[in-house]
């Protein structure tokens, strides 16, 4: 067989072989690709379809313990609503306006009215007798009335005790709280009892335990609507889905009723559907309890004519455990073998094809390879007769034929030349390595040079001992270069390196990696003798195939790895600052959208800001009051045309309906976030404008009892003296006798200076000179005086003060001594009051404390007889300062205030 048959059949062999090999490899591949590929995704859509559930019983918990929250809450302001009215009856009662029976039948009256929850809902009262309570008042059961709650009905709690009582036990220990049991509902067709859960309360003046409830049923009746509309909204996202053309989701709970399917519809499979000789829904459930997710069964294909248990499919479940669902995505294996099918064919046209275009290009290519294979035959026997007789000439080498024996015959000619250059080229070359020599000692002085002058840190490594190292390598290593030869790496490196591999293990590691005159680079932690970290970038490139020497150059990038670690806490510090602070950043682009939010604008208007990525207007502009939005919308548009910044407020609503007031600031800064991006703040300040309003309202209260107070002072002190002097003025007038006139003359002497002193104490207690003239200490002594010596109260006054005040702070702090020292008189009875003024650091502190009988402060604070103790508080305040009171009954009271004074 000649060398161009062998060549031929050869590459045909080749091919066919090749193309055989192919074809089965990408069978096996495709069959196994498709397989894997259709099973991946399908599993893909069952955990998409199970997240996607998840969520939805996430929500449906969420609103069965909101609903749950919801419904205690509405009780609970229920029951504060009743306290306010029994407090209006107690405090008619206390006032002396009603008897107490008459206030207590007042109250009971109003609260047997009040219904809610279509009528169902409403409020008992009963008392705190034992060991059966007494029923003072309940609505739908009025025969119970001022009687001993023995009945049946009222003990149907869960362990058969007395609702009433344990209602007592839980208010007496707790205040309030919540209890369950049965009870019957109101306008109910039936007499079954319904479970009840109560929220009960002690109010302590009458001690009655006010009581109202919600059942139970109405909040299971809005969970299961809710689930229902979550079944709903699953057969809208997966029952129109198909995977592939055919395959499709279905559902079912363990009691084998169809939730979810394309054909079948809130309906139990009946025994009619059966695969594989067992009932499905059955099989499906045994494949999960065993452990497994896949069953495969024969099905028929939905829409075909002829109803046919036949084609073979699969199906992938997945089961959801809190709601007992059986969650299925099934396929046909028709459709997954029917492009494995279609592409085999195309291979086997394909391989016919390519096999032809081999044997064509097999021929062409054995007669090219032959052809100059003879020429070059033909020459070498010419060369080697020629050699033998020592006869060759490089001017002889013949040059003719195809090309490739040109080629050919150059190259030898070009060979024979280049033998009798080699032969001129050793004897230059011993010349040259003499040279050489010369030149590698000059280099070697030149290295050393460079080694030991080196702005970078040197060292060279024996086996990972330092062996020789620069004058920068003992700078950054402080050490003497005796101290450094001779140790090993591992002896300058920390135990450890940040990624947690210990040093020794990461270096060799590193090292067996590296290749010889292969320079690598990476960071490196190592220490100094003083034990001081070092951040280094090395460079390091070993010398010999055996790696034992190896150079490494260090630059220390300490300082920079420090600055960027400082740079990355900086950003880390700020970005917990805003994500943490109580107000909303905000970052806007020239186009209106939303480019960042900080995750507090949940907290300020309850909508998370993902929600509305990019879409500022729908965010907070559409959200703002129709009376504020189109200040606000020129606010931003000053802001990008003209640079003007926002310093305003809004009122807008939150997501559940309430006006709030925020406060925007807004910046537009190129060198801050760029020239095209605005950024500010968001605050609430609803509290701060309640607060406001509540200081206004103090304040004009406080002005009007200070007009009404020196109104009544005139009326009551001024006013009879002016008449009596009129009078007295009149009868001297008309009076013709001596002695009368002299008489009334004193009398008006005596009238017309009680009538100056009455009018120098309003004016006293209006601006007092002393306070203007003397100071804080003198004008508290000053008014003290005034109560001691009209009662046998004793008032002791210290202070450590060295200077004035400023105005402000000595008026704030006189009216409050003299609130404190009136309130002592009118309601505390106690006989000694020490009172203390001091500085402390950026302060001043006033201290009052009496031994009187105290009282209880959240209750008087809560009452109108309040104000006084609320008009101090908001006047320390106003001074950006602090009001701290406690008083225990019988044990008298103590007042600390602090006012800073820069």
């Amino acid at each position: 067989m000649s060398f161009k048959q062998r060549v031929l059949l050869m590459t045909l062999s080749i091919s066919i072989i090749a193309i055989i090999g192919i074809f089965i490899l990408v069978m096996i591949i495709m069959h196994k690709s498709s397989d894997r590929i259709s099973e991946q995704n399908t599993r893909n859509l069952v955990d998409v379809a199970m997240l996607s559930i998840d969520n939805q019983n996430k929500s449906l918990n969420y609103h069965v313990q909101y609903s749950i929250e919801l419904r205690k809450n509405e009780r609970k302001n229920i029951v504060a609503l009743v306290k306010s009215i029994l407090n209006r009856y107690y405090a008619e009662y206390k006032s002396g306006r009603l008897t107490e029976n008459q206030a207590k039948n007042r109250a009971l009256d109003d609260i047997n009215k009040i219904r809610y929850d279509e009528d169902k809902g409403y409020v008992w009262i009963n008392n705190t007798e034992k060991p059966v309570p007494r029923v003072i008042v309940h609505p739908y059961f009025p025969e119970f009335n001022m009687k001993p709650a023995s009945a049946p009905i009222f003990f149907s709690s869960a362990d058969s005790s007395n609702i009433f009582l344990n209602a007592v036990e839980l208010c007496e220990e707790q205040g309030a709280g919540f209890i369950e049991y049965t009870w019957p509902k109101p306008n109910n067709s039936d007499s079954v009892q319904k479970e009840k859960l109560s929220y009960v309360e002690l109010y302590k003046p009458w001690q009655w335990i006010i009581g109202t409830g919600i059942y139970l049923e109405d909040i299971e009746r809005d969970v299961k609507d809710r689930e229902m509309a979550m079944i709903d909204e699953l057969k809208n996202t997966l029952g129109e889905l198909r995977i592939a053309q055919t395959g499709y989701f279905f559902i079912f709970n363990g009691n084998k009723r169809v939730l979810l399917h394309p054909v079948l519809n809130q309906e139990r499979i009946d025994s009619s559907y059966y695969s594989n000789s067992l009932h499905l829904m059955d099989s499906i459930i045994k494949v999960v309890q065993k452990g497994g997710d896949t069953y495969e069964y024969n099905w028929l294909v939905p829409g075909e004519d002829k109803v046919e248990y036949k084609h073979k499919k699969k199906v992938f479940v997945e089961y959801f455990e809190p709601l007992n669902w059986y969650v299925c995505a099934s396929i046909y294996q028709e459709e997954i073998d029917r492009a494995v099918v279609i592409l085999s064919k195309k291979l086997i046209g394909f391989s016919l094809l390519f096999i032809l275009f081999t044997i064509i290009l097999s021929l062409l290519v054995s007669e090219r390879l032959v052809r100059p294979i003879r020429e070059l035959m033909s020459f070498v026997n010419r060369v080697k007769i020629e050699n033998n007789n020592n006869n060759i000439n490089t001017s002889q080498v013949p040059i003719t034929g195809s090309k490739e024996t040109r080629l050919l015959g150059s190259s030898i000619k070009e060979m024979l030349i280049s033998i009798e250059k080699q032969k001129l080229s050793l004897i230059q070359q011993k010349l040259e390595i003499e040279k050489s020599k010369e030149k590698l000692k000059a280099s070697e002085n030149k290295y050393k040079t460079l080694f030991t002058s080196s702005g970078d840190a040197a060292l060279i490594f024996k086996n990972f001992k330092i062996t020789e190292c620069n004058d920068r390598a003992i700078k950054i290593l402080k050490a003497e270069k005796e101290d450094l030869i001779g140790l090993s790496l591992w002896e300058i490196s920390p135990e450890y390196q940040p990624d947690g591999i210990s040093s020794k293990d990461k270096a060799r590691e590193l090292f067996e990696s590296t290749g010889t005159n292969q320079p690598v680079e990476f960071e490196w932690i190592y220490k100094n003798l003083k034990n001081e970290l070092l951040d280094i970038d090395v460079t390091l490139i070993f010398f010999d195939e055996e790696k034992k020497f190896m150079l490494s150059t260090w630059r220390d990038v300490t300082a920079k790895k420090k600055a960027e670690r400082a740079l990355k806490e900086s950003e880390e510090k700020y970005k917990f600052l805003v994500e943490n602070s109580p107000s909303v950043f905000w970052m806007v682009d020239k186009e209106r959208s939303l480019k960042y939010i900080s995750p507090n604008i949940e907290n300020v208007l309850g909508t998370a800001g993902l929600v509305f990525k990019g879409k500022w207007q729908e965010l907070f502009i559409n959200r703002i009051h129709a009376e504020d939005r189109e200040t606000a919308i020129k606010d931003f548009d000053d802001l990008y045309v003209k640079g003007i910044s926002i310093n305003s407020t809004y009122r807008i609503k939150n997501r559940k309906g309430y006006w709030i007031w925020v406060h925007v600031l807004g910046e537009k800064n190129s060198t801050v976030f760029g020239e095209n991006t605005a950024y500010g703040v968001i605050t609430d300040i609803t509290d701060k404008k309640i607060t406001d309003q509540k200081i206004m309202q103090t304040m004009i209260r406080s002005e009007e009892k200070e007009r009404s107070r020196i109104a009544k002072d005139l009326h009551d002190g001024v006013s009879p003296l002016l008449s009596a002097i009129k009078l007295f003025t009149q009868s001297l007038h008309d009076s013709k006798e001596e002695s009368l006139k002299e008489q009334l003359s004193e009398k008006i002497s005596v009238v017309i200076g009680e009538a100056i002193r009455s009018i120098h104490e309003i004016s006293v207690n209006i601006s007092p000179h002393i306070l203007q003239n003397f100071g804080l200490i003198k004008a508290v002594e000053s008014f003290a005086s005034h109560l001691t010596a009209a009662s046998n109260l004793s008032i002791k006054i210290e202070s450590k003060l060295k200077d004035r005040l400023s105005i402000e702070i000595e008026t704030t702090l006189y009216r409050i001594s003299v609130e404190l020292l009136n309130n002592a008189v009118k309601y505390s009875k106690s006989d000694q009051i020490f009172i203390n003024y001091m500085p402390k650091g950026n302060s001043v502190y006033l201290v009052y404390q009496d031994n009187g009988i105290g009282f209880n402060t959240e209750y008087v604070l809560s009452q109108s007889k309040g104000m006084g103790l609320f008009n101090m508080k908001t006047r320390v305040e106003a001074l950006y300062g602090k009001f701290i009171i406690n008083s225990i009954e019988n044990k008298g009271t103590n007042v600390i205030i602090s006012v800073p004074i820069t």
